[in-house]
Order: C-alpha cells, then sequence, then structure tokens
C-alpha cells in the first residue's frame, strides 16, 4: 500500500537515522568509490540517508533503456546512483521491498522509496559495530556528559550501554556518568534507539566544568 506524507512530517528521529547513514557511508566510500554491484547495505544506506530514488526505476513499464534515463535524471540531484550497475540496482530495489525494509510513498508528489521501520532497525543493526566519535581539529571548549539510569531488571542494556560508551572513548565520571568533549548527540540518539531506552539516557551539553583538568589530560586537550 503505498502512502503519502509531506516532508515536513517526517519523524525527528529520521533525521538521527539519515546522519547515521551518512557517516557510515562516508566511512564505506573512503574505502571503495569504484563499485557497480549494488549491495543491499549500501543501497539501504544511502536510501536511508536521504538519497532519493525514484519508484518509477521499478515499473514493469520501463526497460533497462529507460531505467538508465530514470537513473540519468536522479543523478543531477544526486550523483550516488551513477556507480550502480542499473540491473543490479533493481534487482536490490525489488528484493528490499520484499523484504518490507523499504516502500513507495508520495513526498511532495513524488513517488520514491522510503525507509520503513523495519528498515530503520536493520540499519541500526548495520551500525552498531560501526559507530564511531569523530574527533574535530579544534575542541569547542564544550563538554558532553551522558547519564543514565536503567533498571535492575534491565541489566542486558545496562551492561551493553557501558560497553558501548567505552568502546566510543567516553571517559567514566561516577557509575553510569560518563564524558567526552566532542560532539555525538547523533550517535547517543542512535544508541537510545537501538536499545530501546529513549528515556533512561540524559545528554547534556555543558559549558564549563570545575577542575577538569584531569579530563583535558585524558583526551590530550591544553590544560587551563
Amino acid at each position: 500500500m503505498m502512502k503519502t506524507e509531506n516532508s515536513a512530517s517526517i519523524e525527528k528521529t529520521d533525521i538521527y537515522v539519515a546522519n547515521i547513514c551518512k557517516k557510515l557511508l562516508e566511512a564505506i566510500d573512503r574505502n571503495d568509490r569504484q563499485y557497480s554491484y549494488a549491495s543491499a547495505k549500501r543501497v539501504l544506506l544511502y536510501i536511508g540517508a536521504g538519497t532519493s530514488i525514484a519508484a518509477s526505476l521499478l515499473s514493469p513499464r520501463f526497460g533497462t533503456t529507460m531505467a538508465k534515463e530514470i537513473l540519468r535524471e536522479m543523478n543531477k540531484e544526486n550523483t550516488n546512483w551513477k556507480l550502480f550497475n542499473t540491473s543490479y540496482l533493481k534487482q536490490t530495489l525489488r528484493r528490499l521491498e520484499k523484504q518490507n525494509v523499504i516502500e513507495v510513498k508520495v513526498i511532495n508528489g513524488q513517488e520514491a522509496f522510503c525507509i520503513t521501520r523495519q528498515g530503520k532497525s536493520k540499519l541500526l543493526n548495520f551500525a552498531l559495530d560501526d559507530l564511531k566519535i569523530s574527533k574535530p581539529k579544534k575542541w569547542d571548549g564544550k563538554w558532553r556528559v551522558i547519564l543514565y539510569d536503567i533498571e535492575v531488571g534491565r541489566k542486558h542494556e545496562q551492561e551493553a550501554m557501558r560497553r558501548m560508551v567505552k568502546k566510543l572513548g567516553f571517559y567514566q565520571v561516577q557509575k553510569s556518568v560518563y564524558i567526552i568533549p566532542y560532539p555525538c548527540f547523533d550517535e547517543i540518539e542512535y544508541l537510545r534507539s537501538y536499545f530501546g531506552i529513549r528515556a533512561e539516557i540524559k545528554y547534556w551539553l555543558v559549558e564549563q566544568i570545575e577542575d577538569d583538568s584531569a579530563y583535558r589530560t585524558y583526551f590530550g586537550l591544553d590544560v587551563a
């Protein structure tokens, strides 16, 4: 069933999913810019990142020649799709649609493929192993503090969260309180969504912490 929506109605959480997809694609594309095989992971990441692909590409009325013309028009707005073999791309899109991870929606009057709720879950699974926090060239002088209070009955989520924040490079200040100097809201939003503990995790952006020399030393920042 085709759905209709305006781009302004897209959920706020979709923005965070899109940002995570973009970061994963940047890492993938740095290592491989010459590809023609449309892997399900790469295509799903592009769609999840907001790269538009016309649903008419799979129309039974259009053969390979017309499909290439559609891709040519799409490439005027985004050049990502030109790297894919047209036949492989169509096969991958059909497979993803059959798996219910993408669907056709009418957005602002245009039919396009979009990520389903099931597709978002799949994207979050892709991101778990590759999730990283980028270190900017210059520190903005602000601290990012996360606090979480996960109920005792969810020990698995609590332990998984502890492992992930340590893997991401956070410094443990106290039990369930961690700090890092780099922007990471999208990454924390991802963890909230993945573990289903949105309300239990708090993200603070702090401009000043009293006696932060130990933290500055840990992260290799200038000691004030």
